[in-house]
């Protein structure tokens, strides 16, 4: 993540990974500093990108590696539209202070999920807020929205059918709540 990135590379460490941590991400990391020195290029050597993207892969929609427990899964679809709600009211008031904080809780709920991708966004909003600059903030979460409608089709993709009924009742509740029915239903 980039904000927290930034940190520990200036506070003298060599690379970073954040939490939760994943297997992926740790491989390819152990990759670039265990690789013997006579095969390690300039480019092989070289850490994430200032972004806090790993130059060597892209971000994820979601991590089908982890296990997520039902109880996860389901405060996530419970939260996390509530929360983007809330991002999305703080951004059109202009109050940097609520989107940071609802930005990096989003952040948290995302990685705890393995929503690598949605992560990225939430911490770069979280980051333009600490520096009280939300110009392009309402892009960043239509995006997070986006993401968001990602996740939840990947994951009913991967859960059981009950599960999956879980997920499909809990989107139409949520989008009959916000938007108007659809035409012919």
């Amino acid at each position: 993540m980039a904000g927290e990135r930034d940190k520990v590379i200036a506070a003298g460490m060599d690379d970073y990974l954040s939490k939760p941590l994943r297997t992926n991400s740790l491989e390819r990391m152990l990759e670039r500093y265990v690789q013997d020195t006579a095969q390690v290029t300039p480019e092989a050597a070289a850490p994430p990108s200032a972004e806090g993207e790993d130059t060597g892969s892209a971000v994820v929609e979601l991590d089908m590696t982890i296990e997520r427990s039902p109880r996860l899964v389901s405060l996530f679809l419970t939260r996390v539209p509530e929360n983007l709600d809330e991002l999305g009211a703080a951004v059109a008031a202009g109050d940097a202070r609520v989107v940071r904080e609802r930005a990096h809780k989003l952040k948290g709920s995302a990685l705890a999920l393995g929503a690598d991708a949605m992560a990225h966004e939430a911490e770069a909003l979280q980051v333009r807020a600490e520096n009280k600059d939300l110009d392009g903030a309402e892009e960043s979460v239509a995006r997070l929205r986006t993401h968001f409608e990602r996740v939840v089709a990947l994951l009913d993709s991967e859960l059981p059918a009950a599960e999956s009924a879980m997920i499909e009742a809990h989107v139409y509740a949520r989008r009959n709540s916000t938007m108007p029915p659809p035409a012919g239903g």
